[in-house]
C-alpha cells in the first residue's frame, strides 16, 4: 500500500510540474519527500549556500500554506534559527512553503512527512565591470547597488570598495531574478537576470571633428562636454587638448545613450547618441537641414511570434534626433531611446494593422513613415490545460466531487473529456462554445470504494488538436471515525454511584484520512447531581465524516441523606421514665440503604431542658454520603402532686390576715417514688383587694418560714413553706410555686 501511495505522489507531483501548477526545484535544491503518512509529522526547513554550507545567522524568515490553499502562517515560530534551520510540527501532505531572505521571497510546493526536509540553497552571484577589451576595470569609482526580486528598494550589493578596488564584488543569493544597477561615471545602467555572472562592460566612445570631406579637423580650438546618460549636469568628456591636437578624444562608458555638447567657431553643437562614435561636422555649425527617416517598410508576422525592428535616420547638419510613434497596435511599444519597435500579437489579433505612424525630429524639422502590420492566423498546437479536484481536496467522503477544469488555446478550446484513471481518450468527448480561455466547474462521480481516486481529463481545440491526459487525485473516505472509552474516574462504588465531580477520558482514530475534530475534548467531566448521566462526543474526519458517541453512565450524588427525630409526648417526659425517640431517613437521589428508621433512648435521670442527639453517620445513602448530626430539645419535670390541704386547688381558700398558712405538695418521679432534694421556691403577687367567699381555712400554728425556698420533711414526703401573712393585706392573692425542672404552679388564696 506504502508503495503504491508513493507511485500516486509522484504521478500527481509530475502531472503538477507539466502542468505549471508548481516549479520544477533545480536538481541542487531536490527535496527528499517520503510517502505521506497520517497526522503530524516533524518537517525542517533549512538554508543552505552554494557550497552546501547551512547558512547561520541568515536572519531569513519561513511560512507556510497549509494545504497549498488558504492564509499563509508562521513555520515554527517564523524564524530559520542561527544554526540555518528550523523544525516544526506540519500536518502530512502537500503545502505551499515561502522563505524570505535579503528581501526577496522564494516559494516551493511539495509534499511532505515525517522526516521531510525542504531545502533552500542559494548561488553565488558575481558582479563585474570590464572595459571594452573585456579587462576588468580595476582602481576606479564605481558603486553597485541591486533589487532583491526586482521589486522594492534598491540595497548596496556585496562590497563597494572590493568593487572599486577589484573591478567585481560577490554575494550569496537566492536563485531567483533579480535587478541590478550599476552607476559609472556618472551613467547608470540597470540589468535584470538570474545568472551567477552580471557583467557590465563599457565601450571605447570617441568623439570627433570632420569637414566637408570627412577628414579630421586638427589644430582646432573645440571644446566638448557630455551628460551622462541624457540626464544631470555636463561634465568634461576625454581632453580637450587631445581634440583639439588630432581632432578626436575618447573614454570608456557604459552602453548607454548620452548627449554631447560639443562648442566650435563660437557656436554650440549637442547631439544625443549611445554610438561608439559621435561625429561632428563643421557644417553642424552652418545652417540646419531636415534629418532623413531610413525607409521601414510594411510588415508581416504571425499570430504569437514577436516582431522587433530598430528604425534608424539621419541627419546632414548631425543634429539630436529624436524619434516617436503613433497608432500603435494594441500591445506594440516603441522604445525611444533605442528606437526599437516591439510587438508579440496575441492569437485574437490576427489582421492587417494600417497607418502605424514613425516620425523623426532634429528639433524643428521632422521626417516620417506609415506602414502596414499585417498578423498571420497561425495555429501552433493543441491546447494546454489542468484538473483539479473538488478546489485541490486531498480527501472526500462523497462518490459525488467536482471537477475544476481550465484550458487555454490560441484557436480556441472546443470540447473535453472525461475519465475515472489515468487515460480519457475512450470517454466521449462534451463540446463547448470555442473560446481562448476555458474554466469550468463540472460534477463527476468517483467509485465507492476507499482508496486514492484518479480522474483524468483531454481538452480539443478548433482545429482538433487533443491536448495530452492531465490528470487529478482524491482519496476516498466513506468510513466515519471511532472513538473507545476510558474508565470513569474515580471509579463508582459497588452501587454504581460518585459523590465528587466524575472524569471519563476518551480516545478517537481513524484509519484513513485521520482525525479532524472532536465536539468536546477529553476528559469529559461531569459535576452536578443527577442519575444515569451521559454525554455525546461528535467526531468528525478529514474527508468530513462524523459518529456521535454516548459516553458511559454517570450517577452523582453529593447531598447525605436528611435525618428526622420524632419525639413523644411532645418532648415532655418524668423523671427517671423509661422513652425513646424514633428517627427516619430519606434521600431524594441514590435512596438510603437500610435500616432507613430506628430509636434512641431518651435520658431522663435528670430535670430540666435536654438534648437528644442523632450522631452523624446514623443514615448512609447509596453514594456513601453519610448523614449529619441531627439534634432535638426535650423536657424532663417532676410528678407534682398539686397543693395539698389546707390550701385548696381550686383558689377558695381564705385565711385571716396575719395567720401563717402552710404552702405544701409533692413530687414523685415516673415510678411514683418520692423526690426529696428537689429546689422549690416560692413567689406571691396581689391580684386584688376584694375577698372572694367566706369560709376561713384553718392556720398553721408553726412558726413562718423566712426566705422563699420550701423544705422537704421526709416523714410526710412533703415540700413545706410557712407563709407569714402578717406583711401582707387584705385581697386576694396569687401563689407561684416555681420547680427547678423549670415549671411553674398557681394557686390563689384570699385574706381578710
Amino acid at each position: 500500500m506504502k508503495k503504491l501511495i508513493y507511485l500516486i505522489v509522484v504521478i500527481v507531483a509530475l502531472g503538477l510540474i507539466v502542468s505549471g501548477c508548481i516549479p520544477v526545484v533545480p536538481p541542487a535544491e531536490q527535496v527528499t519527500t517520503p510517502a505521506k503518512t497520517d497526522g503530524e509529522c516533524n518537517v525542517t526547513v533549512e538554508l543552505r549556500d552554494s557550497n552546501n554550507m547551512l547558512i547561520t545567522n541568515s536572519g531569513a524568515t519561513i511560512i507556510y500554506q497549509p494545504g497549498s490553499s488558504g492564509a499563509y502562517v508562521n513555520f515554527g515560530d517564523g524564524a530559520i534559527n542561527a544554526d540555518g534551520t528550523e523544525t516544526a510540527v506540519v500536518p502530512a501532505g502537500r503545502h505551499r512553503f515561502c522563505l524570505t531572505y535579503q528581501n526577496c521571497t522564494q516559494e516551493k510546493q511539495l509534499w511532505v512527512g515525517e522526516g521531510s526536509i525542504v531545502t533552500y540553497q542559494t548561488h553565488l552571484v558575481t558582479v563585474e565591470l570590464k572595459n571594452s577589451s573585456g579587462n576588468l576595470i580595476q582602481n576606479f569609482n564605481a558603486t553597485i547597488s541591486w533589487q532583491p526580486g526586482s521589486s522594492g528598494s534598491y540595497v548596496q550589493f556585496g562590497s563597494n570598495a572590493e568593487l572599486q578596488a577589484n573591478g567585481q564584488t560577490s554575494m550569496e543569493t537566492l536563485p531567483l531574478t533579480h535587478r541590478f544597477r550599476m552607476t559609472y561615471l556618472g551613467t547608470t545602467q540597470e540589468k535584470q537576470t538570474n545568472s551567477a555572472t552580471v557583467t557590465y562592460q563599457t565601450r571605447l566612445v570617441t568623439v570627433e571633428l570632420r569637414d566637408a570631406s570627412n577628414n579630421l579637423v586638427t589644430g582646432n580650438n573645440a571644446t566638448i562636454v557630455w551628460q551622462p546618460g541624457g540626464s544631470g549636469s555636463y561634465v568634461p568628456f576625454g581632453s580637450n587638448a587631445e581634440l583639439q591636437n588630432k581632432g578626436w578624444t575618447s573614454m570608456e562608458t557604459l552602453p548607454l545613450t548620452n548627449r554631447y555638447r560639443m562648442t566650435y567657431l563660437g557656436k554650440t553643437k549637442e547631439k544625443q547618441s549611445d554610438a561608439t562614435i559621435v561625429t561632428y561636422y563643421v557644417s553642424d555649425f552652418q545652417m540646419n537641414q531636415p534629418p532623413v527617416l531610413d525607409p521601414i517598410g510594411d510588415k508581416t508576422v504571425n499570430e504569437g511570434e514577436l516582431l522587433s525592428f530598430t528604425i534608424s535616420a539621419t541627419d546632414p547638419d548631425g543634429n539630436v534626433l529624436t524619434y516617436s510613434t503613433s497608432k500603435l497596435p494594441t500591445g506594440a511599444t516603441f522604445a525611444a531611446g533605442t528606437k526599437v519597435f516591439s510587438w508579440t500579437p496575441g492569437y485574437d489579433q490576427t489582421g492587417t494593422y494600417p497607418g502605424v505612424h514613425f516620425e523623426v525630429s532634429d528639433g524643428s524639422l521632422v521626417d516620417s513613415e506609415e506602414i502596414t502590420i499585417t498578423v498571420v492566423n497561425i495555429d501552433k498546437g493543441a491546447p494546454s490545460g489542468s484538473i483539479t479536484i473538488n478546489s485541490n481536496a486531498v480527501y472526500t467522503k462523497s462518490t459525488n466531487v467536482t471537477l475544476n477544469l481550465s484550458a487555454t488555446d490560441a484557436v480556441g478550446v472546443t470540447g473535453y473529456r472525461v475519465s475515472n484513471g489515468t487515460d480519457a481518450s475512450g470517454a466521449s468527448t462534451v463540446t463547448v462554445s470555442s473560446t481562448i480561455s476555458f474554466i469550468a466547474d463540472i460534477l463527476w462521480s468517483i467509485l465507492t470504494v476507499d482508496d486514492t481516486k484518479t480522474v483524468a481529463v483531454q481538452y480539443c481545440d478548433a482545429v482538433g488538436n487533443w491536448s495530452p491526459n492531465y490528470t487529478d487525485s482524491i482519496i476516498m473516505d466513506q468510513t466515519p471515525p471511532t472513538l473507545t472509552w476510558g474508565a470513569i474516574t474515580p471509579t463508582p462504588n459497588a452501587d454504581g454511584w460518585n459523590n465528587t465531580e466524575v472524569t471519563i477520558t476518551f480516545t478517537t482514530d481513524d484509519n484513513l484520512s485521520g482525525v479532524a475534530s472532536t465536539s468536546l475534548s477529553s476528559p469529559l467531566t461531569f459535576t452536578s447531581e443527577g442519575q444515569n448521566q451521559t454525554q455525546n462526543v461528535t467526531v468528525m474526519d478529514n474527508a468530513g465524516n462524523s459518529a456521535t458517541f454516548t459516553s458511559p453512565v454517570v450517577n452523582i450524588d453529593w447531598m447525605p441523606p436528611v435525618v428526622i427525630v420524632t419525639l413523644p409526648n411532645s418532648g415532655v417526659y418524668l423523671l427517671n421514665q423509661v422513652v425513646s425517640a424514633t428517627w427516619s431517613a430519606t434521600d431524594n437521589l441514590s435512596g438510603v440503604i437500610p435500616p432507613k428508621t430506628g430509636t434512641i433512648p431518651i435520658d431522663t435521670s435528670s430535670v430540666g431542658t435536654k438534648t437528644l442527639t442523632v450522631p452523624a453517620g446514623t443514615a448512609v445513602d447509596y453514594a456513601g454520603n453519610p448523614s449529619a448530626v441531627v439534634t432535638a430539645n426535650y423536657s424532663v419535670v417532676y410528678a407534682y402532686s398539686g397543693i395539698l390541704p389546707p390550701i385548696n386547688e381550686d383558689g377558695s381558700s381564705i385565711f385571716k390576715l396575719g395567720s401563717t398558712v402552710p404552702v405544701k405538695f409533692q413530687l414523685r418521679d415516673a415510678n411514683g417514688t418520692f423526690v426529696p432534694n428537689a429546689i422549690a421556691k416560692i413567689y406571691l403577687l396581689k391580684i386584688s383587694n376584694g375577698v372572694t367567699g367566706t369560709e376561713l381555712e384553718a392556720v398553721s400554728t408553726s412558726a413562718a418560714t423566712t426566705g422563699n425556698l420550701f423544705r422537704y420533711d421526709s416523714t410526710s414526703n412533703q415540700y413545706i413553706f410557712n407563709l407569714a401573712t402578717k406583711p401582707l393585706s387584705t385581697g386576694t392573692w396569687q401563689i407561684r410555686i416555681e420547680l427547678y425542672d423549670g415549671t411553674f404552679n398557681y394557686v390563689i388564696i384570699g385574706l381578710k
